[in-house]
């Protein structure tokens, strides 16, 4: 047991001086994530048509399974007066 104290003691010795870095990498990593997100929701609703009808399908989609999920029974309201299907 007492290497993993001095091991755990090392390791948090060696965050401390390079903490900037950690968080360096940390923001490039949640960056990466973040538009990996991005480029696969485009991605989605591009294979969907949705870019074509200026995304009213997906809103409405979205927007229903979300109700559904939270008992609200969203998918019944129609979020856009106008209708082009």
């Amino acid at each position: 047991m007492n290497w993993i104290t001095a091991l755990r003691t090392r390791l948090i010795f060696h965050l401390q001086q390079r903490e900037e870095q950690v968080f360096l990498l940390l923001s490039l990593l949640i960056g990466a994530l973040t538009g990996l997100a991005v480029v696969g929701f485009i991605v989605v609703t591009e294979r969907l048509e949705c870019a074509s009808t200026g995304g009213q399908r997906c809103v409405e989609a979205c927007a229903g399974s979300c109700g559904r999920l939270n008992g609200h029974g969203l998918s019944a309201v129609p979020l856009f007066s106008q209708r082009t299907r």
